[in-house]
């Protein structure tokens, strides 16, 4: 671990003072936040895979990129089992559910949101899981936390375009069906670079009809929650698009 991202005494007697997973602390006049080693058993467990493993594939993606200027949230502080990292803002998914935005917010909201996922993109990197709980938004910039699906062999076109999928899937699952701010997303990425990932996406989902076909026999069990609710509109959305590539 580099010494760059050690932290001071004071710091680390913070650290090492709290168990949560996630909490936030002030420290030298800054609002930072730590994520420590997630605590699984039993069914929790083989459901979400090691922690340690997800921890660590978190940890190893915020230090590579941390200086990389790419929009993640500042790294103050890594260790074996923690991360400290600045406060950058309000998840984008407790920004568009919660909260009542006008639409020109929300519209810059999601555009500032596409233009960070493909400024990764255009630079080779992959976030694993680009849900709108995971992007952060400060009234002017959005960038990335949660790297826990981050790895090297998900640096290439084909992870950009999943990466792609599950953001517009993520988007589905807050917003209305025709949003316009969805349809400013997708402009903004594909103006800011993305328009190779975003092929790739369209043609990687048309080749996976079978699977919305398998998720309406699998209703009664996966109940109709915001995320099933999402699988419909993300299909449409891109299958509308097969005739551009």
């Amino acid at each position: 671990m580099s010494d760059v991202f050690t932290p001071d005494p004071e710091l680390a007697a913070k650290i090492a003072a709290g168990s949560a997973r996630v909490e936030t602390i002030t420290h030298a006049g800054q609002t930072l936040w730590i994520k420590r080693t997630e605590a699984l058993s039993g069914k929790l467990r083989l459901y979400k895979g090691d922690p340690k493993v997800a921890f660590e594939r978190e940890r190893d993606a915020m230090v590579r990129l941390a200086d990389s200027g790419l929009p993640i949230a500042p790294l103050v502080a890594a260790g074996p089992d923690f991360i400290v990292f600045e406060d950058a803002g309000t998840p984008l998914k407790n920004l568009l559910r919660f909260e009542g935005h006008p639409l020109e917010d929300r519209i810059a909201m999601m555009e500032a949101a596409a233009n960070a996922l493909a400024a990764l993109h255009v630079a080779g990197v992959s976030h694993g899981r680009p849900n709108l709980k995971d992007i952060l938004w400060n009234g002017s910039k959005a960038v990335f936390i949660d790297f826990e699906r981050a790895a090297p062999v998900r640096d290439t076109p084909r992870g950009h375009a999943e990466d792609v999928v599950l953001f517009f899937f993520s988007a589905f699952a807050e917003l209305d069906d025709s949003s316009v701010e969805i349809e400013a997303a997708r402009k903004a990425y594909i103006a800011a670079g993305g328009a190779p990932f975003w092929e790739l996406a369209v043609g990687r989902i048309s080749k996976l009809g079978w699977a919305y076909g398998l998720s309406r026999l699998a209703a009664p069990f996966l109940g109709r929650g915001r995320d099933f609710q999402a699988i419909k509109p993300t299909f449409a959305f891109f299958n509308s698009f097969k005739g551009d590539i």
